[in-house]
C-alpha cells in the first residue's frame, strides 16, 4: 500500500520507520500488548500518512509568489484574521500585513478572544511580512516586480468582472513592471459614504486629492500584489500613489459594503478563477521549505 501512495520517498521512507519503531519499541513494565494497542498504532500510521498526502496535494495547488496579498492599516484584529484565514483557505501563501498607525488599533470586546478563534491557525502555514510602514512595503513590492492593485470604490476604479477577461495571458517579454511609483490616485475605500457602520465591517471613505493615472496596460501582470485597506479609512492616499489599478467588485443590492473578510475572499476568488494557472506556481525552493515548515 505503502508504494502506491504518491509521496514523495524520503517521506515514505520516515514513515515506515516510524511505523517499525512503534511496533518494536519495548512496552512500559505491567503492560501487555493487545490487539487494539496494535489496531490503534496503525491506525494513527494511517493518519500520518494521509495528512502527509494532504499537504503534498496542497503544495501542488498553491499559490506562490505571482499573487501577494497586502493588508494595509487594519484596526481590528478578527478582521484581519479572518482575511488571513481566506488566503490561506483559497491557497494563497504570501501575505504582507502593514500595521496600523500607533494608538488606532482596537481592543477585543471580549478578552477571551484569541487571534486561533479565527484563523483557525491557518496563519501557521502562510509566509507573512509584516512592515511598520507603507513605502517600506511598497518599495519592496516594487524591488521584485510587483504590480500592485489596490481595492477602492473611487470613480477611477476599474470593475474586475470587465477588466479581467479584457486582460491577455502575461508573457516574460510583454509583461514588466518597471518604473514602479505610478502616478497617485483619487479617493476611496469600501464605502463611498466614508462611515464605519460596525467595528467588525471593512467598510470606510478616504481622503485624498484628485489625480490621474494611466490604464494602458492590457497584459496580466507576472506578479500582482492586491492591496485591502483599512475598515475605517479604506486604501490610504500613500499606497494609493505606490498602485499600478483601483479595482473594485461591484455591489448589486442596496447594501454599499461589505466585512473586510468577506470583501477579501470574493476579490480573490475571482481573480483565481478568472486566471487558473496562478495555482501550482510554488518554485521548487519554495516548494522545499515550505515542506520542510510544515
Amino acid at each position: 500500500l505503502l508504494l502506491l501512495l504518491p509521496l514523495p520517498l524520503f517521506q515514505l521512507g520516515a514513515m515506515t520507520t516510524t511505523s517499525t519503531i512503534m511496533r518494536t519499541s519495548p512496552l512500559p513494565q505491567g503492560y501487555a500488548a493487545s490487539s487494539s494497542t496494535v489496531a490503534e498504532e496503525e491506525t494513527i500510521g494511517m493518519m500520518d500518512l494521509r495528512r502527509l498526502r494532504r499537504a503534498e496535494s496542497i503544495l501542488k495547488a498553491r499559490v506562490g509568489a505571482n499573487l501577494t496579498v497586502v493588508l494595509e492599516g487594519a484596526v481590528n484584529d478578527r478582521n484581519q484574521d479572518a482575511v488571513l484565514r481566506t488566503c490561506e483557505g483559497l491557497g494563497i501563501q504570501n501575505v504582507c500585513i502593514i500595521s496600523p498607525p500607533k494608538g488606532m488599533k482596537q481592543q477585543p470586546k471580549s478578552n477571551r478572544y484569541t487571534s486561533s478563534h479565527v484563523t483557525r491557525s491557518a496563519s501557521h502555514y502562510l509566509s507573512i511580512g509584516w512592515y511598520t510602514n507603507i513605502a517600506d512595503c511598497a518599495r519592496e513590492l516594487n524591488s521584485q516586480g510587483y504590480e500592485i492593485w489596490v481595492t477602492d470604490l473611487s470613480p477611477a476604479s476599474q470593475n474586475l468582472l470587465t477588466l479581467l477577461p479584457s486582460l491577455q495571458e502575461s508573457s516574460s517579454s510583454s509583461t514588466s513592471s518597471a518604473g514602479a511609483s505610478s502616478s497617485p490616485r483619487q479617493r476611496g475605500g469600501y464605502d463611498d459614504d466614508g462611515h464605519d457602520d460596525d467595528d467588525d465591517d471593512g467598510d470606510g471613505g478616504g481622503g485624498g486629492a484628485k489625480r490621474h493615472h494611466n490604464y494602458a496596460k492590457t497584459v496580466f501582470p507576472e506578479k500582482l500584489a492586491v492591496v485591502f485597506g483599512s475598515e475605517i479609512a479604506g486604501a490610504s492616499p500613500e499606497i494609493k500613489s505606490w498602485s499600478h489599478r483601483l479595482v473594485h467588485y461591484p455591489m448589486f443590492g442596496f447594501t454599499e459594503s461589505l466585512n473586510l473578510g468577506v470583501a477579501a475572499g470574493i476579490v480573490l476568488a475571482t481573480i483565481l478563477s478568472s486566471k487558473p494557472d496562478l495555482r501550482g506556481s510554488l518554485s521548487r525552493t519554495e516548494t522545499i521549505a515550505l515542506r520542510s515548515q510544515w
